[in-house]
């Protein structure tokens, strides 16, 4: 039995630092140490998986050009087809929402982010919401089994695409490593963060919910010495949370950090005296489990998949009353007792997330959809 993955997607640096590409460089490693080392197969022109597969399995390359997410499309609808038949591939695992139309043999697709195909279309560029929406719909008919994140974007997935609830296996993503959290006591240079702060984090971009984060700031700051931080890559919605800055009179509290690095994202959580995560429609939230490992309190919309990987350790919110966030915001700063539980609450929870059990999840769905195959071609012979 090979089982194959089409790793491509982490050819492109950015990729490997989102929550996807996260994902896989997190799980690959434990799914290669519970195959047999001549099961798996990485089709990546990607040379840093080969540290991490530890010689067990194997990387296949290929000399098609992929930069850029058209490239890396064109190389897995022309490309990947041929690879997998000179590989004997029985099984593919496409950890991205599409997957090649042309392989010949099953695939298992993941459909890891569902909010920016549901997200409301005032919220979202329309037109890449409807292309994502269209290659999705077209990997979900043909895969053997489609696999995703949350019970929320299980729910959404078989609801949009018409999926039976059998066919959709949900893998909860696992807590950050401990070379992440272990970074969360460096020291953080004073220049990056002012001395207290609260920290919104994620790409900026309206389904993010920003705007509503700085009305709440704005309603408590002459009442608090902390100032707020947002942390995340500038995006297309950046405008608007500028011009809701603008409407304020708080915006020399307010410091955009850009994109911040994994070597110092843990300091910039730890030293937070809260993370704020007011997003409209998420997935996961990954944000929130990392906040979670490296000991800050939360708080957090009652929106999406965020209440489910929260539980009882977050401190959640409507994310369309700014009065209501505002309030937790000003208890979470001034009642130490409280934020200290919720720390104890968040470590707690994001405990309770592991890579191996979703690599073993992984696994069981890949081997299955083979053990199918294999079962249909020897019933063909006996016939």
């Amino acid at each position: 039995m090979i089982l194959g993955v089409d790793a491509q997607l982490l050819c492109d640096p950015n990729v490997r630092g989102t929550g996807i590409g996260r994902m896989l460089l997190e799980l690959l490693p434990e799914l290669a140490a519970q195959l047999d080392e001549h099961q798996l197969v990485l089709f990546s022109n990607y040379a840093g998986l080969d540290h991490l597969l530890n010689g067990r399995g194997r990387r296949v390359p290929s000399t098609w050009p992929t930069a850029s997410l058209p490239g890396r499309l064109v190389w897995e609808q022309t490309v990947l087809p041929s690879l997998l038949k000179r590989e004997h591939t029985q099984v593919l695992f496409s950890p991205s929402y599409t997957s090649p139309l042309a392989a010949r043999c099953p695939t298992v697709v993941m459909v890891p982010e569902v909010a920016p195909m549901f997200t409301p279309r005032h919220l979202r560029p329309a037109l890449r919401a409807r292309v994502r929406r269209r290659l999705c719909a077209a990997a979900i008919q043909k895969a053997r089994a489609v696999l995703t994140i949350s019970q929320y974007s299980a729910r959404r997935i078989c609801e949009a695409f018409s999926a039976a609830p059998c066919r959709v296996h949900v893998i909860r993503l696992g807590s950050p490593p401990q070379d992440f959290v272990a970074r969360a006591a460096w020291r953080l240079p004073e220049r990056v963060a002012p001395p207290a702060y609260l920290l919104g984090g994620g790409m900026i971009q309206p389904r993010k919910n920003l705007p509503l984060l700085i009305e709440a700031y704005a309603r408590i700051a002459d009442l608090v010495r902390h100032d707020l931080v947002l942390a995340g890559p500038p995006s297309w919605g950046t405008a608007a949370v500028r011009a809701a800055l603008e409407r304020t009179a708080v915006s020399h509290r307010v410091h955009f950090l850009g994109a911040v690095s994994d070597a110092w994202l843990p300091a910039l959580y730890r030293r937070a005296t809260a993370f704020v995560f007011p997003s409209l429609e998420e997935g996961f939230g990954l944000p929130v489990l990392e906040a979670f490992a490296c000991g800050t309190a939360v708080v957090a919309a009652r929106a999406g998949a965020i209440q489910e990987v929260c539980g009882d350790a977050a401190l959640l919110f409507d994310p369309r009353d700014a009065g209501q966030l505002a309030g937790l915001l000003l208890d979470v700063i001034r009642d130490p007792v409280l934020r200290t539980e919720y720390v104890l609450r968040g470590e707690r929870r994001a405990a309770a997330f592991s890579w191996a059990r979703a690599a073993r999840t992984l696994r069981d769905v890949l081997v299955e959809a083979a053990e199918v195959v294999e079962a249909g071609h020897a019933s063909q012979q006996r016939v």
